[in-house]
Formats: C-alpha cells, sequence, structure tokens
C-alpha cells in the first residue's frame, strides 16, 4: 500500500509547471493530467482518457474516476477531488488534497485561470464545488496522515 503523504509529496514536486490542455508532462499539465502522471511516476496506474474538450462536459472526468480511481469517503491527503467549476453540478476538475503548514486542507491543480500548477487552502469557493473523492488504486486512505511542521521535521 502507498501512504497518501505520498502521493501529496508527489502532487507537489509539479507546483509551478505551465498549464496545458491535455498535457502530461512537466513542460505542461492540465488538471487530468496532473492526476495521471503523479499516478504514473509513482507506478500506480497508467491510463488515458483521450479527447476531452477543453470545458469538459460533465461526464468525461467522472467516468474517468469511476474507471480508474476507488470513492473515498472524505477529502483528505492524498485523495483526489472532483469538482464543478462553471457549471454547477457537472464534473469539471480534479486535484489532490493536501496539507498546509497550518493544518488547513489544501489542493494541488492545474486550472488554465492559474496558468500553472499551484496549491492553496481548501476555500469555500472551492470546498462549496466539491461532488466527491477518491483515491488512486492501493493508496491506504484508512488513516489522516500527520503532516505537521512537527512530523515533517522529525
Amino acid at each position: 500500500m502507498i501512504a497518501p503523504e505520498t502521493i501529496y509529496t508527489q502532487a507537489r514536486e509539479w507546483l509551478g509547471v505551465p498549464y496545458r490542455h491535455q498535457g502530461r508532462t512537466r513542460e505542461g499539465c492540465d488538471c487530468l493530467g496532473l492526476i495521471v502522471a503523479v499516478a504514473a511516476e509513482l507506478g500506480i496506474a497508467q491510463w488515458r482518457v483521450p479527447g476531452y474538450s477543453g470545458w469538459p462536459d460533465g461526464r468525461t472526468l467522472e467516468a474517468a474516476c469511476r474507471r480508474h480511481l476507488q470513492p473515498a469517503a472524505l477529502p483528505g491527503c492524498g485523495a483526489v477531488g472532483l469538482f464543478w467549476y462553471a457549471r454547477r453540478g457537472r464534473a469539471q476538475h480534479l486535484a489532490i488534497f493536501g496539507r498546509l503548514d497550518d493544518g488547513r486542507l489544501s489542493m494541488i491543480h492545474s486550472l488554465k485561470t492559474n496558468a500553472r500548477v499551484v496549491e492553496h487552502g481548501l476555500d469555500e469557493f472551492w470546498r462549496a464545488r466539491l461532488l466527491s473523492c477518491w483515491s488512486l488504486p492501493g493508496v491506504d486512505m484508512a488513516r489522516e496522515p500527520d503532516l505537521s511542521p512537527e512530523a515533517r521535521r522529525a
């Protein structure tokens, strides 16, 4: 089993990578590309979701989650969040959850408006848009890892 903090740590390695629609490399990625690339780097899964538009229809990302991920009960470090963005209720965005130094839940994601992969707190804007939570296959989501600054230094 892979620890959830391993997913988060690997995702943080992608911070600053430019946004590129359907990108899967450090030269550029989109929200799905980030999830696929992190999984591939960790040897978890190799999967493709070809031919989706820059304005997701609400079915493609949810179908990809159902096909390649496992349901998770709550957002937690290392889990994948499925969100609606501009079209209420339609799955249009993905992010990997983590924890900031102050203990707040964070999200790492690539969004065209950010122009790159970023991490920030899970604020009310995104919390209200969370549709479901998922985990990569083989990730032990049974426990929330201790990502406090003290634990990171240990």
